[in-house]
């Protein structure tokens, strides 16, 4: 197995972090993630190719990026995610600090389950293939993105204005990030 340096994955599992807690990145990620299917872990793996080498992603490297975390997402990420999900609004005949102990215990191995998603993408980040990125190829991505998750979405996410509002919001930080690197 192909080993990633500490610092490349440090980098890019920073910017994820810098990313997310930005002012509305997380409920745009999550929306994408609820509404279109979207893998947030690809998606910021994207975005990060996109602002630090300048790269962004075709279909192929996307697909191969979904196909290295797929099942990881599936049968670790998203059943913690479910999980964690379902002792939100409490549990019957449990002390509510005793669920929500719980919860955030649920919450931390789903963070370290992302972590580790991003990390496997990491290890095979100079392998990507894409084209040079520019400011319309940061809309280009996020529709080749969206593309890719199209049949995870569990409803048409075309029409759907909140996932148009959430990608224009990543569009935006995308297209800032590249304004800034300049």
């Amino acid at each position: 197995m192909t080993e990633i340096t500490p610092d490349a994955f440090s980098r890019e599992w920073d910017y994820a972090l810098r990313i997310y807690a930005q002012p509305g990145v997380a409920e745009a990620c999550l929306l994408l993630q609820d509404r279109a299917g979207v893998d947030v872990t690809v998606l910021l793996h994207a975005m990060y190719l996109f602002t630090a080498n300048r790269i962004a992603l075709d279909e192929q490297a996307l697909a191969s990026a979904e196909a290295r975390v797929g099942a990881w997402r599936r049968e670790v990420t998203a059943p913690l995610r479910a999980l964690r999900a379902t002792l939100k609004p409490g549990f019957a005949c449990i002390p509510a600090t005793a669920v929500e102990q719980t919860r955030q215990k649920i919450k931390a191995a789903e963070f370290d389950a992302e972590h580790a998603a991003l990390a496997a993408l990491s290890m095979d980040a100079g392998m990507d293939q894409g084209s040079p990125a520019s400011s319309a190829g940061a809309a280009d991505l996020l529709n080749r993105v969206l593309k890719l998750y199209a049949s995870n979405a569990p409803r048409p996410q075309r029409q759907d204005a909140a996932v148009r509002e959430a990608v224009l919001c990543m569009q935006n930080l995308l297209n800032k990030e590249d304004r800034a690197r300049s």
